[in-house]
């Protein structure tokens, strides 16, 4: 893949060697130069193409009558300092996210995502899908979200239920949301990823990446099916994450059997009564009659949750009922809660 051409004009070169040496050494997305004299950088560029030209502050008069095709990014110490005139990524942050914060604005303002896309076809996406209601399903799913950032990837949550309880468990105040995404799935497909990448939010009691809910319900019910399946395979492209983790709505049709395909695994938690194992026994059969036993049902994992008799055999695990799972909240700031019961799914991933 092609290289970004990033020029980098600050006064302050203590910074400049570190995140130059940062943007050479540990990425393979960009050649670098850097400046602290502006008449150097005019002088540097007439002949050599610029993709990006990243300035702060105290080059803001200079930088906005000067004329380039580059995207402009201004490097920003403190919210004060960020204008409406240009895209801005904070100085002082981990390098890393640095580096993320420049990729995303480069897609977002060109449309060009392959930077943020990752050439790694290996699925990712693990549904948390039942129809059985109240079978526990966001619970496990943000459990599972949990003790697999625990163990130090990278997990993006995503949930698709029309009225979501999201809100009331990470406690975000909502600005970064599913709406601008929605928004790119109806108007300009390519700017999926970086819109999902720029609405992300950390959890930072347990590292979970999260993005919240669409400002209203109807939203939802306005998504067709293939804007929903360009999202979750946008979300699953994405380099920055290693497990994009849907907990989804508990619908019975072809289109959610679509996207269950493209799945790593299936995680389908049901209840110890009979109407749950009848919904269990149906989807089994639905599976088998479309044709889907090698695409899904051999990838779907049976949880018997909350259960209350029992052990764990090779065809069924079973999650046993526990106070703590009721505050959802505690058991993200926890981090032993949720482990022993979930790494045998782990083990499976």
């Amino acid at each position: 893949m092609a290289k970004l051409n990033i020029i980098i004009l600050d006064s302050d070169k203590i910074f400049l060697e570190k995140i130059s040496s940062y943007l050479i050494n540990k990425t393979n997305n960009f050649t670098v130069s850097f400046f602290t004299d502006f008449e150097k950088f005019k002088e540097f560029i007439r002949n050599t193409k610029q993709d990006i030209i990243l300035f702060s502050d105290e080059y803001i008069s200079q930088i906005k009558f000067f004329e380039s095709s580059a995207v402009k990014i201004l490097i920003t110490e403190t919210s004060e300092t960020a204008t409406d005139e240009y895209a801005s990524i904070k100085k002082y942050q981990k390098l890393d996210k640095f580096v993320n914060d420049i990729l995303f604005t480069y897609s977002e303002k060109t449309g060009d995502s392959s930077f943020i896309l990752s050439d790694n076809k290996e699925k990712k996406i693990i549904a948390v899908y039942s129809p059985v209601g109240g079978s526990g399903k966001t619970t496990l799913s943000i459990l599972l979200a949990k003790n697999l950032s625990m163990s130090r990837a990278k997990v993006l949550y995503l949930n698709f239920e029309r009225v979501s309880s999201m809100a009331g468990i990470f406690n975000n105040d909502g600005i970064n949301n599913m709406t601008d995404i929605f928004f790119a799935a109806k108007t300009n497909k390519k700017n999926i990823p970086a819109k999902i990448l720029s609405n992300a939010v950390q959890n930072q009691a347990s590292k979970i990446y999260y993005i919240n809910p669409a400002e209203s319900c109807t939203e939802y019910a306005q998504m067709t099916d293939e804007e929903i399946m360009d999202i979750i395979y946008a979300a699953e492209g994405l380099k920055e994450f290693d497990y994009i983790i849907i907990d989804f709505v508990g619908e019975f049709n072809k289109r959610v059997f679509e996207i269950l395909k493209r799945c790593r695994k299936v995680i389908f938690p049901y209840l110890n009564n009979e109407l749950s194992k009848q919904k269990v026994t149906l989807f089994k059969n639905e599976m088998i009659k479309l044709k889907y036993e090698e695409s899904i049902l051999i990838n779907t994992i049976f949880v018997e949750n909350m259960s209350d008799e029992g052990f764990s055999n090779d065809e069924i695990l079973k999650i046993p009922y526990n106070e703590n799972y009721k505050n959802v909240q505690t058991a993200l700031r926890n981090h032993n809660i949720g482990f022993n019961d979930l790494e045998p799914i782990i083990r499976q991933l």
